[in-house]
């Protein structure tokens, strides 16, 4: 598989695999579904399902829409492709400490692309790391003059 895997799966360029919210009907699971048919159809024969699962995270970012050879309503599975296969749908473990730096290193060291929590405290941390060097750094030349 290549490195950029999303600018080669079947779906590349197609902006119908996310439900908009503001079209089609919700609460009714088999009128969700077969808006979804053709985009179902697609992931049929993706090589990729399992990563696109790690990548979005259906479950956990309560996605609306296909992602991994299944449709999603609210993070719930709703429909499958025949092809699909129970070990695709592992997606990376929601830690207790995710939404700390520390999340975000975890992550990393388990070969995870960061959930968004701890992508955003990995920047907050950053941002204050720097303050704290720049302010260090004005203090030294301050004393020093």
């Amino acid at each position: 598989m290549t490195a950029n895997w999303v600018d080669t799966a079947p779906c590349a360029g197609l902006s119908d695999f996310v439900h908009d919210g503001r079209t089609g009907p919700r609460g009714n699971d088999v009128l969700f579904a077969s808006m979804y048919r053709p985009e179902l159809r697609v992931c049929g024969t993706c090589p990729f399902r399992k990563k696109c699962i790690e990548l979005v995270k259906p479950q956990q970012s309560k996605f609306d829409g296909v992602c991994g050879g299944r449709l999603w309503s609210n993070g719930r599975l709703i429909a499958t492709t025949p092809s699909a296969c129970e070990t695709e749908l592992e997606e990376p473990e929601l830690r207790a400490i995710c939404g700390t730096d520390t999340g975000w290193l975890q992550h990393i060291r388990h070969s995870e692309i960061p959930c968004s929590a701890c992508r955003s405290a990995k920047r907050v941390f950053e941002r204050i790391r720097r303050t704290r060097e720049n302010d260090a750094k004005r203090t030294r030349r301050l004393v020093a003059a």
